[in-house]
C-alpha cells in the first residue's frame, strides 16, 4: 500500500490467479503493447486481476457512504444514458462536458455493453463495470485527454480511488511507453505523484451517483468532490522534453 493512502484504497495485488488466468492477462498484455486499441484484451485483463481488490472494495464499507447504498440498489448502467438528451444541456454542465467529450474524441457508448464476464459475485461483477464506465467521466471531472500520457496520469488518479491492479501495470508499462521514450521527463519526475495525490485529496468517487448530477455545472460537481483539474500550466508542463541549444536551430 502506498504511503498515505486510505483504508478503502488498498491495493490487493492478484495472488490467487491460476496458471491459465495469468497466461491470459499475459497474452492481453502483449497484443495491448503492440495495439493499445486493444479494448477486449484490456477489459480481459483488468478484469481478471481485479478480482481480489474487487471483493475488498465490496466488503470494505466503500459502497456504504455517499451514494453508494442506491448505486448498488438500483445499479445505474451508463448504456441506458440518453446521451441525445446530453447533447442538449449547455457545455458548462456535468453532462454536457461528458457527451462532448465522447463525440470529440470519437468513442462510442456502446463501450458500455461489455459485461464483467469473469466476475461470480453480482455486487463485484457490477462495481467491475461500474468502474470501467467511471473511466471516461472522470477524463471530464480531472480535464485529462485521451492520449496516451493523460491516460498514465488518470490511471494513477484512479488508483487512489479504487486500488485497482491493473492501474499499476498500466503506469508501469505505460510510463516506458508515453513518458520515457515520448521525453516527457517532468511527468515522470513529478507528474505521476501528483497525479495520485489529487486522487487521494479528492472524496471516494466511486460512491456518487453520477446520473443525478448530469444536469449540475461540473465547477460545482468538481467543487463538492473536491476534484483539481489539469490546468494549461499542467499541461505545459506535460509536453515531451525540446533540446533547446545551437544543435536544436541547425536540425529546425
Amino acid at each position: 500500500m502506498f504511503p498515505g493512502m486510505a483504508t478503502h484504497t488498498k491495493i490487493n495485488l492478484p495472488t490467487n490467479m491460476s496458471l491459465d488466468q495469468w497466461k491470459t492477462v499475459g497474452g492481453c498484455v502483449v497484443r495491448v503493447l503492440r495495439d493499445s486499441n486493444r479494448t477486449e484484451d484490456i477489459v480481459t485483463s483488468e478484469e481478471l486481476a481485479a478480482q481480489a481488490q474487487l471483493h475488498h472494495l465490496k466488503h470494505s464499507g466503500v459502497m456504504t457512504g455517499g451514494e453508494g447504498p442506491d448505486i448498488m440498489r438500483e445499479r445505474p448502467h451508463f448504456g441506458d444514458v440518453d446521451f441525445d438528451a446530453l447533447r442538449a444541456l449547455p457545455a458548462t454542465t456535468l453532462g454536457g462536458a461528458f457527451v462532448r467529450f465522447m463525440d470529440d474524441n470519437g468513442l462510442s457508448s456502446s463501450l458500455y455493453d461489455i459485461p464483467a464476464k469473469y466476475t461470480a459475485d453480482p455486487d463485484e461483477a457490477y462495481l467491475m463495470v461500474r468502474i470501467r464506465h467511471s473511466h471516461d467521466l472522470w477524463h471530464v471531472l480531472t480535464d485529462l485527454g485521451v492520449e496516451g500520457h493523460d491516460e498514465i496520469l488518470l490511471h494513477s488518479f484512479s488508483l487512489a480511488q479504487t486500488g485497482m491492479p491493473s492501474s499499476v501495470l498500466l503506469m508501469v508499462l505505460g510510463s516506458l511507453k508515453h513518458m520515457l521514450l515520448e521525453a516527457r521527463f517532468g511527468l515522470l519526475r513529478s507528474g505521476l505523484l501528483a497525479a495520485f495525490r489529487r486522487g487521494r485529496a479528492a472524496s471516494p468517487l466511486l460512491t456518487v451517483y453520477w446520473e443525478r448530477h448530469f444536469e449540475e455545472s461540473l465547477v460545482s460537481v468538481r467543487e463538492r468532490y473536491g476534484i483539481r483539474p489539469w490546468t494549461s500550466r499542467d499541461k505545459q508542463a506535460s509536453q515531451p522534453w525540446r533540446w533547446a541549444g545551437p544543435l536544436a536551430a541547425d536540425l529546425s
